[in-house]
């Protein structure tokens, strides 16, 4: 019982606080996560061409 109450009371004082700095991260993770995706797909898309034009003509291409 006790834990319990005690778990109610501290969310109870800093839940407004908690919660936007817990969303704000959550957002800042999803947009970091998204630029690295777009970075990363950026990236491949460019190390594919290069293997493509490097490998064309020699290699048949994997997919």
């Amino acid at each position: 019982d006790g834990v319990d109450r005690s778990d109610v009371v501290l969310g109870r004082q800093g839940a407004g606080r908690r919660d936007r700095r817990s969303r704000q991260k959550q957002l800042r993770r999803e947009c970091n996560v998204l630029r690295l995706a777009e970075v990363e797909h950026g990236l491949h898309v460019q190390l594919l061409r290069i293997s493509t034009k490097l490998t064309s003509g020699r290699i048949p291409k994997r997919s």
